[in-house]
């Protein structure tokens, strides 16, 4: 089973905007991404025969607190309680088998395929690293890249060695 990961940033018309949109439409959401004071998002798992999971939070913290930093426990079949990084509520990721089941936080309950999930939540992570770059504003997002960038290392690592 395919499972997508992907993810939209909130603008202030509080429409999410898809990755594929801004990344096609760069230089026309540039000036709008770089004029935001909130950087709020969220991450998008998809999959047939389960319900859509849309985790909405800062973009930020998603892609470090999802999208890599459980991949290594996930990956040693311990269950992993993601805080919001806004609300004061958590999620659940819990591999069972060869799934991994997300549930809580404002969530509905949804089983993923392990593997492809992980490599999902990695590649989306990854994406999102590269878009901050392409946006070239070092001064407000070079410490969230340098962030993120480390928080990625270990999920690499745990991923390469599965």
């Amino acid at each position: 089973m395919a499972v997508e990961v992907t993810f939209c940033i909130h603008t202030r018309a509080r429409r999410c905007v898809p990755e594929e949109i801004i990344a096609n439409e760069f230089a026309a959401w540039r000036p709008t991404l770089l004029g935001k004071h909130q950087g709020y998002g969220a991450i998008l798992i998809r999959a047939p025969g389960q319900p859509a999971v849309d985790v909405d939070d800062e973009l930020w913290a998603l892609v470090q607190n999802l999208c890599f930093l459980p991949i290594p426990d996930l990956l040693a079949a311990h269950p992993v309680d993601i805080p919001y990084f806004r609300y004061a509520d958590t999620f659940r990721l819990e591999p069972i088998g060869d799934k991994i089941r997300i549930s809580g936080g404002m969530l509905p309950e949804a089983e993923f395929p392990g593997r492809p999930l992980l490599d999902g939540l990695y590649d989306c992570g990854r994406r999102f690293i590269a878009l901050l770059r392409r946006l070239g504003d070092d001064a407000r997002h070079g410490d969230t890249i340098v962030l993120l960038e480390n928080a990625s290392v270990r999920a690499a690592a745990a991923l390469d060695a599965c």
